[in-house]
């Protein structure tokens, strides 16, 4: 099965949310929803960026 980039990058945003409010809400019974959006953001961005850096890494190498 092949899942395009973009629908992959919001399933990671959206489950990392999940668990970031989920924690959240089991460690203080209450949560932010502004810092665990830049969180479960900054997550999916960082994962994308690098994920991007190392196909490009691989598909140069192979390409040799």
């Amino acid at each position: 099965m092949k899942i395009n980039r973009p629908f992959f990058y919001l399933l990671l945003f959206i489950g990392g949310f999940a668990i970031l409010v989920g924690f959240d809400y089991s460690k203080s019974g209450s949560f932010d929803w502004f810092d665990n959006f830049m969180q479960a953001a900054f997550i999916t961005v960082f994962y994308a960026f690098f994920m991007n850096k190392s196909l490009k890494k691989a598909s140069d190498t192979k390409a040799s």
